[in-house]
């Protein structure tokens, strides 16, 4: 049994790792696409010629690193999952099953309340429901995306040029 203990911490420490992992990939996406945003904002007030062709580099490649952004939180997730069902499956041999049953907790709503009628029962189930955090995270490179597509059609087409 002590064998199993050592191997689900591990498990469990590593799932943590990865979660900082994605917390250091995240705050380097959302400052590589801030400090693009500034860029482009120094380039369109400051350069009278040429500008349209560094807006629209700049703007693909902050395309680019929305979508590496995108797809990067979509493999932690993927990620994060896998190394969960492995820990829940870990915990059916053990006399308390943390992650499971915090699951579970989470995953319980008033959906199944079928006193909530009406609008406000409608919010209540909807506010008391989990979200998980990584569709949550993934709004934001896509907002940047469309930000960026803007630029780039905006450049493109020579609008506010």
């Amino acid at each position: 049994m002590n064998e199993k203990l050592e191997i689900y911490k591990m498990a469990a420490e590593l799932s943590d790792r990865v979660s900082s992992r994605r917390l250091a990939a995240n705050g380097f996406f959302l400052t590589v696409n801030t400090t693009l945003i500034t860029i482009l904002s120094f380039i369109y007030g400051n350069i009278d010629k040429d500008k349209r062709l560094v807006l629209i580099m700049l703007a693909t490649v902050g395309i680019v690193l929305g979508i590496t952004w995108f797809f990067a939180i979509r493999s932690y997730k993927r990620l994060n999952r896998a190394k969960f069902t492995v820990i829940n499956e870990m915990e059916k041999d053990l006399p308390y099953q943390n992650f499971s049953d915090e699951w579970k907790q989470l995953k319980r709503t008033t959906v199944d309340d079928e006193n909530l009628i009406g609008f406000r029962g409608k919010w209540i189930k909807f506010k008391d429901r989990y979200t998980d955090l990584t569709n949550i995270e993934a709004i934001v490179p896509l907002l940047f995306v469309i930000i960026f597509i803007l630029i780039l059609l905006g450049s493109l087409f020579g609008i506010g040029m």
